[in-house]
């Protein structure tokens, strides 16, 4: 291999390690989320995000088939929300 290429798989690796790094926070975080206010509540939050990204791509884009799937993403984590049982 070369120099660049070696550059490359360099940087592909230390993307790879940030990304594991970052997506274990990120878990760690949902979690604590989940273990504060409940499984249902986040769904619910996430649920809200959704329908917020969707006003929000409407408003800014014009993008109706862009709003339209975060509304249907939106319709699907309230689906689950409504499904989850207390614990």
């Amino acid at each position: 291999m070369n120099e660049q290429t070696n550059n490359a798989v360099d940087r592909s690796e230390a993307s790879a390690a940030n990304n594991a790094a970052v997506n274990r926070m990120d878990q760690n975080t949902l979690e604590a989320m989940v273990d504060r206010v409940g499984l249902k509540e986040v769904l619910n939050m996430l649920a809200q995000v959704c329908h917020e990204k969707a006003d929000h791509v409407l408003t800014n884009w014009q993008d109706k088939w862009l709003a339209s799937g975060w509304k249907k993403n939106a319709a699907t984590v309230n689906r689950a929300a409504s499904k989850v049982h207390r614990l």
